[in-house]
């Protein structure tokens, strides 16, 4: 496997005030380096997966912060410093005040994943740019793109927590 870095890592999600994850693959597992400043619960992401949730094993590690694993059965949660294996049937959810993470996934599992969660972000995005359109008879913006990026931050990421003047953000 070598060394990996976050730097090699390509960015799948990233949008300023909530947060980055990069990811890239390492012989037949993929590791993602994740870093997200608020909550988020991404299940609508996991809709059409086996009981709409992830299909993946995770090995990784929390840096910071706290995420909840949504099963069927009993959640785990999983706090800074701690070292994890979560096994398919599950939605990570990440608690107020973010998370910092390594997570290692086998590749063919990590990607037919991603490809339901892009699915399902476009169709999100389609659905709220055409309720928007609708509502507002304006044409969509031209500036907005329609990569699987944009699409997961414009879908899963709330707007930022507001500072008062003179105050820093949380983060």
């Amino acid at each position: 496997m070598g060394v990996v870095r976050k730097e090699d890592g390509r960015v799948v999600f990233e949008r300023q005030g909530i947060g980055e994850v990069r990811a890239t693959e390492a012989g037949r597992m993929s590791v993602e380096f994740g870093n997200l400043r608020t909550g988020m619960d991404p299940s609508p992401l996991f809709k059409g997966l086996p009981d709409d949730m992830c299909q993946a094993h995770h090995y990784g590690f929390v840096i910071r912060g706290t995420t909840r694993w949504k099963t069927k059965g009993e959640d785990i949660v999983t706090r800074a410093g701690e070292v994890f294996h979560i096994t398919p049937g599950h939605i990570p959810v990440i608690e107020d005040g973010g998370c910092e993470w390594v997570l290692i996934t086998p590749t063919v599992e990590y990607q037919a994943t991603a490809e339901a969660i892009v699915r399902n972000a476009a169709e999100a995005a389609a659905s709220t740019l055409s309720n928007t359109a609708s509502a507002t008879s304006s044409q969509v913006d031209p500036n907005v793109t329609n990569d699987s990026a944009t699409v997961l931050t414009s879908v899963i990421a709330p707007a930022p927590v507001p500072t008062t003047p003179g105050e820093s953000a949380p983060w």
